[in-house]
């Protein structure tokens, strides 16, 4: 191979390891296409599930949530570095919705109807935020996609500044 071949290759390795880099260091940027600001829409419509207080000011969210079919399902999470899980009545033990990587942590837990959403972030080198659709009643991933939180900011505003005036 020829010294300037030599370059151009050696070029594209290291201009490649570098964006991969910031890739993973900075994130990578997030896409809004029409689904993402539907599922973002969905979640803002949805009910919040309570928390409760638990040690050290952090939360958790521990309830039964009753399905369009007549049956219940437990729902249990912890707001510091856990992940949320599901227990239908005809398993053994609870299973977790997402896979627990880079200090995740949820944030926030809705329902509307048979769904369940969930916003949780990751944060390692750097922050992710994520939010998950489930179908309680199908036992199925709708939609998940990476977000950002000012994008969940931004719904929580409109909301809020939606209620009626006294």
């Amino acid at each position: 191979m020829s010294r300037r071949k030599w370059w151009v290759v050696a070029f594209v390795i290291v201009a490649a390891v570098a964006i991969e880099m910031a890739g993973v260091i900075y994130g990578w940027p997030i896409v809004r296409t029409d689904g993402y600001q539907a599922l973002i829409d969905k979640y803002a419509h949805a009910v919040p599930m309570a928390a409760i207080p638990a040690e050290n000011q952090h939360v958790e969210w521990s309830s039964e949530h009753s399905l369009s079919s007549g049956t219940t399902v437990r729902i249990q999470a912890r707001d510091f570095m856990d992940v949320v899980k599901v227990h239908f009545r005809d398993e053994s033990k609870p299973h977790d919705l997402y896979r627990y990587v880079d200090y995740s942590s949820p944030i926030d837990l809705r329902t509307d109807g048979d769904t369940l959403y969930v916003h949780w972030g990751e944060a390692l080198l750097h922050s992710d935020n994520w939010l998950l659709a489930y179908d309680l009643a199908h036992r199925r991933e709708i939609d998940r996609r990476r977000v950002d939180p000012r994008d969940m900011g931004i719904v929580r505003r409109v909301q809020s500044s939606s209620k009626p005036s006294r």
